[in-house]
């Protein structure tokens, strides 16, 4: 189906009117329900505040047993109370507990609930951790339960935790019997007054409560069973509070938290409330108690209820608007571009026909005065057109000398720059020594690959008076020409360090003199050792460059590192030397930063624990076959060949053996 840009833009601006609307609707309920619910909470937030600021926490701890129900304080407190009760409708229970610090108890203390103002009939409470309701008798003699504010009769059901709960209520002869998962509860009977019982334990006016249990999913929960008679208030002075809000509630107190809110309403198993908590503290400071307000949720559903359907009517009257100009709209843009197309279509077959009546000043009119003097020039391009295919042909030809020239230029400029490359690599080549020596006493191998024809890696050994051998290793920052040429002044102030018979330390420090000027803002790592073949002895120092890995026969290894700055122009060196005590058929291997950060094709380092277990596992290897296999390593694990490596690899391993009249020894020095 082929849309035209008219239909197109209607529907764009339809589905851009559709997520205005629904922005704009979800904006404002949103905007309105979290003000009225911050607003809403702040107030009773204030209530619980004012109450526990109210109370006195010294009178507060006088009342501790139900003797104090007629005590003076408890009377003013519950005038104080019931003040409240009657300002603030959705405030269903006020009440305040004790805290003793001994045992970390709660007690009940001031209750002057709403509930025990409207209650006509006395009431058993059934409580869980999970549900709550009532049990009354009505008019009729019949048991009723009343669950979430709805009045249930024989069997009703819930669940929790994925299990259902069952709750029966069976009458038999003069009693009630209350059955939860089908076990029996409790035992009830009235006779103007209501009782029950459970295992011989009574359930009246005198002993309003019990403790059971009922098992959900194989686990028994405690069921706390009260008795509130249509005289007295719900809880009983000074029992002791076991709601699961308990280690919560004693937290605030311990801690000194002055006010909290349970917002949580899937917790409040009677029905949706909130609950809201304020420390009562003494004049010391010291918490001894806490008001809790049961608030009832009503009003914050009914008004989000409302601000929906506001919200729903603003959408839909926002898309209604919106929808009636995208019409116009798209009428408005796609007119004039109507009267472009066709004159196109015109021009496309070869009619050079202008666009009359071009009124408009806008960038219509603008494209319409443009393109009525595309048509004129048009008219006398086609006049030249003719001399003007002469000449590009005519340019075409001298164009195509002039490619095929500089083509030759170019390859013979190109020849000649490898010809120049490779005399660079054979000059850098030869500065690599040639031969490794025998040596009564150690074995030394070597590989080394540049990135590109030349680089800036470079090793180099010397083996003197048959005692001493001398290793040394650089690594020139960039690669190439530059780098090489550095590494080749390297090369001739290392030989002078050589002949001066300088230590590590001294021929770092000369090399660093040699060099100030002439580095141009590159630098360079580099490692000089000595070994004293007659006792194993090797002296290092490092200018920057990775450590020395130290492999021994038992597949050990240690890294010997010091410090020391690289060699560059802003800085002198300061490096220091380290002695290492060589056992027989250790290795020592040299290696710069293109083996532990060669990368794979998933960009993965090499990285020195693959150096390691590499050298581990092929320790008893000669240095010979231990250089090549960290180098072939390498080139699997890149997957590159030689020719595509990132950056320059060299690697020198250097193996003692002791010499012949070698005192053997071990320890490191």
């Amino acid at each position: 189906m082929n849309l035209t840009l008219r239909n197109k833009l209607i529907l764009g601006f339809i589905g851009l009117d559709i997520g205005i609307s629904l922005l704009l609707s979800a904006f404002l309920y949103r905007f309105s329900y979290e003000m009225f619910l911050d607003n809403f909470l702040n107030h009773k937030i204030s209530i619980a505040k004012f109450i526990s600021t109210t109370i006195e926490g010294e009178e507060l701890e006088k009342l501790n047993s139900a003797k104090d129900l007629t005590n003076s304080i408890f009377e003013k407190y519950k005038r104080f109370l019931e003040k409240i009760y009657q300002n603030e409708t959705s405030v269903k229970y006020i009440y305040t507990l004790n805290y003793n610090p001994d045992n970390e108890n709660l007690y009940y203390a001031i209750d002057t609930n709403r509930t025990y103002k409207t209650l006509s009939k006395d009431n058993i409470w059934i409580k869980s951790d999970f549900f709550t309701y009532n049990l009354f008798v009505n008019d009729s003699k019949e048991l009723i339960a009343n669950y979430n504010n709805q009045l249930q009769k024989g069997k009703f059901e819930f669940h929790f935790e994925g299990s259902l709960i069952k709750n029966e209520v069976i009458r038999e002869a003069n009693y009630y019997y209350l059955k939860i998962n089908d076990k029996i509860v409790l035992k009830i009977s009235y006779d103007n007054q209501l009782s029950a019982e459970f295992e011989n334990a009574i359930l009246d006016k005198n002993h309003r409560s019990i403790v059971s249990s009922i098992s959900v999913n194989n686990k028994n929960y405690p069921l706390n069973i009260t008795f509130n008679p249509v005289d007295q208030i719900n809880s009983e002075f000074g029992i002791l509070f076991t709601e699961n809000t308990k280690s919560k509630l004693t937290n605030m107190i311990r801690n000194r938290i002055s006010v909290d809110v349970s917002i949580d309403r899937n917790s409040f198993s009677y029905e949706d409330s909130m609950e809201i908590y304020s420390t009562i503290f003494n004049t010391e400071g010291k918490g001894i108690g806490i008001v809790i307000l049961n608030v009832n949720t009503e009003e914050i559903d009914d008004f989000r209820i409302q601000m929906m359907t506001v919200a729903i009517i603003i959408s839909i009257f926002t898309f209604l608007v919106t929808t009636i100009a995208a019409f116009f709209l798209a009428r408005y843009f796609t007119r004039p571009l109507e009267i472009l197309s066709a004159a196109v279509d015109n021009l496309a077959s070869g009619k050079l026909i202008m666009i009359e009546n071009v009124g408009k000043k806008d960038e219509f009119g603008n494209l319409a005065k443009s393109f009525n003097v595309m048509v004129e020039n048009l008219k006398i391009a086609s006049e030249v057109q003719y001399n003007l295919i002469i000449e590009i042909s005519n340019f075409n030809e001298s164009l195509e000398k002039n490619v095929a020239e500089r083509t030759r230029t170019i390859r013979d400029q190109s020849q000649e720059l490898e010809k120049q490359i490779k005399i660079a690599k054979k000059i850098q080549i030869s500065l690599l020594p040639e031969d490794v020596p025998q040596i009564n006493g150690a074995n030394l191998s070597f590989r080394y690959q540049p990135m590109m024809g030349v680089g800036g890696d470079f090793i180099d050994f010397e083996y003197k008076n048959n005692d001493d051998i001398l290793l040394f290793i650089c690594d020139v920052s960039g690669h190439g020409v530059p780098a090489a040429f550095l590494a080749t002044m390297v090369k001739m102030s290392l030989q002078d360090c050589y002949e001066m018979n300088l230590s590590p330390l001294e021929a770092l420090n000369k090399i660093h003199r040699s060099l100030q000027g002439k580095l141009s803002g590159h630098f360079l790592s580099a490692i000089y050792c000595h070994i004293n073949l007659r006792d194993g002895v090797m002296t290092s120092a490092n200018a920057g460059h990775l450590p020395i890995l130290k492999v021994g026969l038992e597949g050990e290894y240690e890294f010997i590192n010091s410090r020391g700055r690289i060699i560059c122009e802003a800085f002198p060196t300061n490096s220091e030397e380290v002695k290492t005590k060589l056992k027989i058929g250790d290795k020592i291997i040299l290696y710069t930063d293109g083996i532990t950060e060669a990368r794979n094709k998933e960009q993965m380092l090499f990285g020195e624990t693959r150096l390691i277990e590499i050298s581990s596992l092929h320790h008893l290897d000669s240095s010979s076959d231990l250089c090549n296999k960290i180098y072939d390593s390498v080139l699997n694990f890149t997957g590159n060949s030689q020719s595509q490596f990132t950056d320059d690899i060299t690697i020198l391993v250097a193996e003692f053996s002791g010499r012949d009249n070698m005192t053997v020894s071990n320890g490191n020095l």
